[in-house]
């Protein structure tokens, strides 16, 4: 029946029926580990975006507890010890194609710390093979710092001249790709290769190995760090105390995970779009508490306003959207979850509320002061009247 077609995340119902989710695309059926197919990635073979579009979660489809081709991977991860973690499909099927049979990859999304504890079921060593551009070099330390949390042992291959892995495999070959493989990157070499100056590395090598949960490997990992940057060990030890207070209090564990990067666009309406993705049964509460006229951006603004009209599920939203708010759902859709979504949204509420009676009460003054200059005295008693009861509104 079509209503299970959709139900399946198959197709999407618009103003004029039924039509294929997927149309236009180059499938990869995503398989459980007992090899069941579970659900559809598709490439787009015509230019439209998003680029890649995944099966919307259902029963038996949770993106964050499953990775692509594990299925077929599982026995040689425990054969040979090691998972090798790629960005996405192709990038696993060359692998495969090229003997290279431990890997596989998240679905579109960020690793996850399920992905961490569902390889953990096979081997506790897995090797980051993202690519070497700087999208990939994020990437990887961010996926490095979830995969430690979850109790792995990670190391990164890193590749020559900005390449991918399907093109070093394609121009270089198996022989090549092993050599590689003898000498992956710990994650502080890896920072070091990678890092601005001393001071962002130390940082940002001393907050993950914080994370590390093998008090061995934090040890060796403090040492390796100072020597490598010429800092006395004593100094790298206290700040990892005070970073590690900081993770127990909760302080600062926000940040560590992946909301939503907000770029040039106002941070608080995109985290509201991605809330309303996150919390569907809030939608309606949601919508109560907020207008269109709330986002200053245009986009957020035309997305929020369908999500109003009732295109609050992801795949009919986006069958809505065109061109820059397609580009920017789909962005936003990625991101992994907040934490504490509840609390989020609070927050955002409150700052998107305060932003627009900030803005009103700046306009209601240069109305106020042209009122007073034209010596308007029934229009300035107005005026003043909307700008007493605007600001009875603050701390609500």
């Amino acid at each position: 029946k079509p209503e299970s077609i959709k139900k399946a995340g198959l197709a999407v119902q618009g103003s004029k029926g039924y039509y294929d989710t997927f149309r236009d695309r180059v499938i990869f059926p995503i398989y459980d580990l007992k090899g069941d197919v579970i659900a559809f990635g598709g490439r787009s073979i015509d230019g439209s975006e998003p680029k890649y579009l995944n099966s919307p979660e259902t029963l038996i489809f949770n993106k964050s507890r499953v990775l692509y081709g594990l299925d077929r991977a599982k026995e040689s991860i425990k054969q040979d010890g090691y998972a090798l973690f790629m960005e996405g499909y192709t990038d696993v099927i060359t692998a495969h194609v090229y003997g290279f049979s431990t890997a596989v990859a998240p679905l579109g999304t960020a690793f996850t710390p399920e992905h961490g504890k569902l390889i953990k079921r096979f081997t506790e060593d897995v090797i980051l093979v993202f690519d070497s551009d700087q999208a990939g070099i994020k990437a990887a330390k961010k996926a490095a710092n979830i995969l430690f949390e979850a109790g792995l042992n990670v190391k990164v291959l890193s590749f020559p001249d900005k390449e991918d892995p399907d093109d070093f495999l394609k121009k270089n070959g198996r022989d090549a790709f092993s050599r590689l493989l003898e000498h992956p990157l710990t994650i502080i070499d890896f920072l070091i290769k990678h890092g601005e100056n001393k001071r962002v590395i130390a940082r940002e090598a001393i907050e993950t190995i914080a994370i590390i949960t093998d008090r061995v490997l934090r040890g060796e990992y403090v040492r390796k760090l100072s020597e490598q940057l010429d800092v006395n060990e004593l100094f790298v030890l206290e700040e990892l105390k005070r970073i590690k207070r900081q993770l127990r209090s909760g302080y600062g564990k926000q940040d560590r995970k992946a909301v939503p990067k907000p770029g040039k666009r106002p941070v608080n309406e995109v985290y509201i779009i991605k809330l309303l993705l996150q919390l569907p049964e809030k939608a309606g509460d949601i919508m109560e508490m907020l207008h269109a006229e709330d986002f200053g951006d245009a986009v957020l603004q035309g997305i929020f306003q369908k999500m109003k009209n009732g295109l609050t599920g992801f795949h009919g939203l986006l069958a809505g959207c065109e061109g820059e708010e397609k580009d920017v759902l789909t962005g936003i859709s990625l991101c992994d979850n907040f934490d504490d979504p509840e609390k989020a949204l609070t927050d955002c509420i409150k700052r998107l509320k305060d932003n627009r009676r900030t803005i009103l009460l700046r306009e209601l003054q240069g109305r106020i002061r042209g009122a007073e200059q034209h010596k308007n005295f029934e229009l300035l008693r107005q005026l003043q009247l909307e700008q007493q009861e605007l600001l009875k509104t603050r701390g609500r």
